[in-house]
């Protein structure tokens, strides 16, 4: 579930709730809430601050098909936390 907000046509902020839930034999859920905030610099051009935070709960399998304590992993950054994790991005964007 997301949204958008317009301050202005410049200005804008979104909000994002996900869910997931293992079936099977692993009991893993993850709650996710990401925020971001974009600002227009010109027709091309933004900057951008987005932010999420993730909480796992439960078991999951393990490549091996063992079971771990579910790892909180956003996205496909390549680095889990061991039940909590949050990113935060900033950056300017240039489309050509």
């Amino acid at each position: 579930m997301y949204g958008f907000y317009f301050v202005s046509p410049a200005l804008r902020f979104g909000l994002c709730y996900i869910y997931t839930s293992a079936s099977g034999d692993a009991s893993a859920h993850y709650n996710q809430v990401s925020a971001g905030a974009f600002y227009n610099l010109s027709k091309r051009t933004d900057v951008y601050l987005t932010s999420a935070f993730q909480r796992a709960s439960g078991e999951q399998r393990t490549t091996s098909g063992g079971l771990q304590s579910a790892r909180a992993t956003i996205s496909s950054y390549g680095v889990d936390g061991p039940g909590t994790q949050t990113i935060v991005t900033v950056g300017m964007r240039h489309r050509f």
